[in-house]
């Protein structure tokens, strides 16, 4: 069985750094009780694609989802950038092929608990 390229996006990116002091979760945000206020999270979710017809490629959608931590919007904006910058630069990729931001740097989202929230979305070649 593949490994979801959602996955495949988090991993390429977790081992580049940038997911370094926040919580990493697959499919949906999860606040868990014994979390602070401080709990960063970075969740990463497959958005659809193009289909698959055997062996040409197929593009698959990514969103890479950051949640600050409670009135922290700063620090978010900041990584959600050093993102936008590594994918700009890294773009070929062995195990990606290609990947590239679909939509710039959206306009955060305020929660009602006082985090913020940036939606990054990603196009991969396959």
């Amino acid at each position: 069985m593949s490994t979801p390229v959602f996955m495949k996006v988090r991993d390429w990116l977790v081992a580049a750094g940038l997911a370094d002091g926040y919580r990493v979760q697959n499919l949906e945000w999860a606040q868990q009780a014994s979390d602070v206020d401080t709990t960063k999270y970075m969740v990463f979710q497959p958005d659809g694609g193009t289909p698959r017809i055997r062996c040409l490629g197929a593009d698959d959608y990514v969103l890479v989802i950051l949640v600050s931590a409670k009135r922290d919007a700063q620090d978010a904006i900041v990584r959600a950038q050093e993102i936008l910058d590594y994918v700009t630069d890294n773009a070929n990729d062995a195990n990606l092929n290609y990947i590239a931001n679909t939509g710039g740097l959206p306009t955060p989202i305020p929660t009602e608990e006082g985090r913020t929230v940036i939606r990054l979305r990603f196009q991969t070649i396959s």
